[in-house]
């Protein structure tokens, strides 16, 4: 097993050692978090239907688990959030986009039902528009974002993993286990 796999298969077992903590109401895996110094950001293409468009600008993306937005009280106002049964092996890849990036790509329209394409040939199915969050500082513009599903695949094996907890438990014990 790549040390990647490895990697990822103690992020998701520390996610279950968390999630059965007395308190958890939420936790989640993330790439990056709004304000951190790692920011991946990576200029979208999109060609939708019969018309190819550019976002003009380097956009903030996050690779993220289903209680990413419960984690950080990220509203959903279009659409759904991505479900743990989405992450299997096999599953459509799918993709969630601040509202300012789906202003910028769907003028005037519904977000959540297109298909953006990545690299070739996969497309990402749009299933949600999350509300714009301070992504890069809290006193700088929020840029437009974009989420894609975290896979719970052994060969997905990504290295970098931020845990978000939102809980009512004391911190000090949470920190104990």
């Amino acid at each position: 097993m790549s040390l990647g796999a490895q990697l990822e298969q103690l992020f998701e077992q520390a996610l279950e050692e968390i999630r059965r903590m007395p308190g958890t109401g939420a936790a989640a895996l993330s790439d990056s978090v709004p304000t951190s110094r790692f920011i991946p950001r990576l200029q979208l293409r999109a060609a939708l239907w019969n018309r190819t468009q550019a976002t003009g600008c380097k956009n903030v993306t996050r690779t993220v688990t289903p209680e990413y937005f419960r984690a950080l009280v990220v509203s959903i106002v279009e659409g759904r959030v991505f479900q743990e049964q989405d992450r299997h092996c096999g599953g459509e890849d799918l993709m969630i986009v601040n509202e300012k990036l789906a202003k910028r790509l769907f003028p005037g329209e519904q977000p959540a039902g297109h298909r953006v394409p990545f690299s070739g040939q996969v497309k990402y199915a749009v299933i949600g528009v999350a509300a714009d969050v301070k992504n890069a500082n809290l006193t700088g513009k929020d840029a437009p974002e974009y989420y894609l599903l975290r896979r719970k695949t052994p060969e997905y094996g990504r290295r970098r993993a931020h845990i978000l907890i939102r809980s009512s438990a004391d911190p000090a014990t949470l920190a104990a286990h």
